[in-house]
Parts: structure tokens; sequence; C-alpha cells
């Protein structure tokens, strides 16, 4: 009876604490589950074209961690929905940035203030070879402006093959895509469109591209288009 009392005794010491750890571990991921756990991981370009891998550790609507290039330099945030697929990312250094996400939330495009665009995959590790011809073929997907107070997106297709990329809006718009430069390590394709620049990330898995288009003279992301595009 007596070893059954204190059994009881530290069981009812142990249930506050153990509640507080789960408080603890709900406050670290946020309070508002968006469907992003786990580790995002791509290539990036940054606005003067130098190439790093980017990965964002997200649980709940916090962004927990960030390593560019494998360097965790201590800079978390938060996510907020702003569309249907569409995030803004608020992240400690005062900067922001845009995650528009593919149906299975497990890839995305992101794009910050500075210019930074990446191609995101939650669960990849590394950076395969890609081939030129792995761009070829049909792809479904979604258009983005990421105006300063909203975010514009409709559903847009494209068709690419030998550098070219034919890519067509809701609204009917079209561009031509013409890359002629690729940087296999990181699935990067460079190139122009008929009013100015056009640049195409392929994710690890090469199932996902993310490309944007900027007119000449651009001079924030808000001037340009961005899509995120999908094998059917």
């Amino acid at each position: 009876m007596n070893r059954g009392w204190r059994l009881g005794l530290v069981l009812l010491l142990l249930v506050p604490l153990l509640s507080a750890c789960g408080e603890e571990v709900d406050l670290a991921c946020g309070s508002t589950p968006l469907g992003l756990d786990g580790s995002w991981f791509g290539a990036m370009e940054d606005d003067q074209g130098t190439l790093f891998t980017l990965e964002w550790r997200i649980c709940g609507d916090r962004i927990s961690g960030q390593s560019l290039s494998g360097i965790d330099y201590g800079i978390g945030g938060h996510l907020v929905r702003d569309a249907p697929g569409v995030y803004v990312a608020y992240l400690d250094d005062g900067s922001e940035a845009r995650l528009l996400t593919a149906p299975g939330r497990d890839h995305g495009l992101m794009v910050n203030e500075f210019f930074d665009f990446s191609v995101l995959e939650r669960g990849a590790r590394f950076l395969p070879r890609q081939r030129y011809s792995d761009l070829d073929g049909s792809w479904n997907g979604r258009h983005a402006r990421l105006l300063p107070s909203v975010t514009l997106v409709q559903s847009a297709w494209a068709w690419c093959g030998s550098g070219l990329c034919s890519q067509t809006r809701a609204d009917g718009v079209s561009v031509l895509m013409d890359f002629d430069e690729f940087v296999p390590d990181y699935g990067l394709y460079r190139g122009d469109y008929e009013y100015g620049i056009a640049g195409a990330l392929l994710s690890p898995d090469r199932e996902v591209m993310a490309t944007y288009t900027c007119p000449v003279g651009y001079r924030s992301p808000a001037d340009c288009g961005f899509a995120l595009h999908w094998r059917p």
C-alpha cells in the first residue's frame, strides 16, 4: 500500500512536467498547422546570379531553421497563409519572402524581396546533376504576380523542348522563354524572353519547375512574373 501511494505521488508530480514539455513543443512549432512540416531543400539563385543551396526547416507555422549551402545562420521566422497555396514568410532578420506551393505541398517556389529565387522540395537531401533535356515535356502549373499587398495567382501551362519553353496563362497571355545557358549541378536555366530576362530551376526530383520572367529595367520581384509547374 505504501509503495502504491509513492508511485501515485510520482505520477502526480510528473503530469505537469510532461504537460509543460508538450506546450513547449507546440510553441516551438507555432500555433497554426499548415501541412508543410519537414525539411525543404533545393537550389537557389541570388540577384547577382550566384548559386547556393537553401534549406528551410518548417514546423507548424514556424521556420525553425534556415541553411544556406549547408551553413545555418540561426535565422528562423514564421509563415502566414496569403492565398490558397501561397504563404508569406516573415524572417527573424526583418526580411520577407513568398512561398508558392504545388498541389501536393511537397514542392515550392521561394522568392524574397532581394530576389533570391529558389525551388524547394520537401524531404530532398542533395542536388543531383541535371541534364539539359530534363526540362523537356508538358507542364501544368500556376503563375503568380507577387505584389506588395496582394498575390495574384492563375493557372498556367508550359511546353518545353530544346531549351525553349512556351508558357501560357489562364488569361491568355503567352511568353516564349529561350534558355541558352545551363548549370547542370544546380538545374538552372538562364535566358530571355521578348521583354527581358528569364530563368528556370528544376527541383531535385525533376518533377517541378520554377520560372521567372522580368522585363528590362525591373526593380523588384513585383515587376516580374513567377510560375511553379509540375508534371501532369
